[in-house]
């Protein structure tokens, strides 16, 4: 995904302002704020969720302290860097238009978005680690003065510093840069355009760890968990073995690959039916945001919820209903995580889908949850327990069932990027444990650092 310059109608890479000084990473200055790139949008089927805490988060990005820098990414794999008005990210009009540009209603395009990287180009080699970041994988890297040297990488669509473009050399694309000399790879030098990244990405391609880990191989500090954690939390069926084995309690559940399911729907569902029972629920393994999950009363709706599953990942889980409140508690922290307060949340449908969380806007909350401080003290042990075990870093929500009559708590998943949203459960928890929502968006960025620099190891 290389930095590309377009010609569009006229406006070459000096237009539109591309290449811009101020847009350079300035070492060494106290008083000059952090930049925080947000990537939101993302090419999984809780785009539009993406774009929603996006703007809840940048608006209350405390401004003293950070400048934010907007990368949205189009569901066809387009990144750009946006440069409109916030309230745009939200209602998903950042992304009209065509060939990554929003054209404003005055007509000029550097004052909106600025085209970054496709799909269809590509770096193999990202030079030197030290000096290179993200910028130069993702097209989040600003070329003047910045590719140099003859590293073994290539790009696409080289960029010249005089607003053209251009592709030379046979089998490798040489790049110009503006003052830069030239080179056969991606190099080092320049700068980069940010401090840190908040990936505010939902689902796959973007909660899975597959962003962390091309934001790892940059080399640049991030906010949330790792690889690692990123995928576990994301792959259900994974983490419920995780959770087995860090001894907290789960309902019954069953794991089926989509091939089989849809090679006998007739008998899968009569396995659910027998060994689960009904009703029960029928879910992707890797999904968020209760996109593709189903609540089945009888065999005919296992069928019908396992096709509508199988559109969403290659395995599939069946869970037993329980019976009992929905509660949820937030963890914030690396290495020394702390639990929020934990909170009810009361579905205005049969189940908190996602038309409730996130459309309907109906579902009422019980903050602090009504639940016995005992219970309360186990749900926010075992959010902690959950953390650890999967290795997470910065934020999760984790969620539980509290049965009333027995008393069992069982944890039901880990989110690794929770919504966080005005209405989102996240933010709304820690608010009630003391620590307002600007506040716990700072902490989150001074974790991302703390956990890079722990991250750090001999090569």
């Amino acid at each position: 995904m290389a930095a590309t310059c377009l010609n569009l109608n006229g406006c070459s890479l000096s237009d539109s302002k591309l290449l811009r000084d101020d847009f350079f990473e300035r070492e060494g200055s106290a008083e000059l704020k952090k930049k925080v790139a947000f990537i939101f949008g993302g090419q999984s089927s809780e785009h539009d969720v993406s774009n929603i805490t996006a703007e809840s988060v940048i608006r209350n990005l405390d401004k003293e302290k950070y400048e934010p820098v907007m990368i949205g990414i189009k569901k066809n794999g387009t990144w750009i860097k946006y440069k409109g008005p916030v309230s745009c990210i939200g209602n998903g009009t950042w992304e009209n238009g065509t060939d990554g540009y929003v054209l404003p209603q005055n007509g000029k395009i550097d004052e909106c978005v600025e085209f970054i990287a496709s799909t269809n180009e590509s770096i193999t080699d990202c030079g030197d680690r030290e000096k290179t970041s993200l910028m130069a994988c993702s097209g989040l890297y600003d070329e003047a003065g910045a590719f140099t040297g003859s590293g073994a990488g290539s790009v696409a669509g080289a960029v010249t510093g005089s607003g053209t473009e251009a592709v030379t050399g046979s089998g490798t694309e040489a790049v110009t840069g503006a003052g830069a000399g030239t080179g056969t790879g991606a190099g080092s030098g320049g700068g980069i355009a940010a401090d840190v990244v908040f990936p505010l990405l939902h689902g796959c391609n973007g909660e899975d760890g597959t962003i962390q880990g091309l934001l790892e191989m940059a080399g640049i500090p991030y906010v949330g968990s790792g690889v690692m954690g990123s995928a576990l939390g994301m792959d259900k069926a994974y983490a419920k073995i995780i959770f087995e084995h860090a001894g907290l309690p789960q309902c019954k559940y069953l794991v089926f690959e989509r091939k089989k399911v849809l090679a006998d729907k007739e008998g899968t569902a009569e396995k659910i039916r027998a060994d689960i029972g009904l009703p029960c629920f029928i879910k992707p393994s890797n999904s968020g945001s209760s996109v593709g999950i189903s609540k089945a009363h009888d065999k005919e709706e296992i069928i019908k919820a396992l096709e509508l599953a199988s559109r969403y990942d290659r395995r599939i889980i069946a869970e037993e209903a329980v019976t009992g409140k929905e509660i949820e508690c937030s963890v914030l922290g690396n290495d020394e995580a702390e639990a929020s307060v934990p909170g009810e949340v009361i579905p205005s449908n049969e189940f908190y889908d996602y038309e409730d969380k996130y459309l309907k806007n109906k579902s009422t909350f019980n903050i602090p949850a009504p639940i016995p401080p005992e219970a309360a003290a186990t749900i926010r042990e075992y959010s902690v327990r959950a953390f650890r075990a999967l290795d997470c870093s910065g934020l999760a929500r984790v969620d539980f069932f509290y049965c009333e009559k027995t008393g069992k708590i069982l944890i039901n998943e880990l989110n690794t990027m929770p919504g966080f949203t005005g209405i989102s459960m996240y933010p709304k928890l820690w608010q009630a444990s003391g620590i307002a929502y600007p506040d716990l968006i700072t902490r989150l960025i001074e974790l991302a650092f703390e956990r890079h620099k722990d991250n750090k190891r001999e090569t």
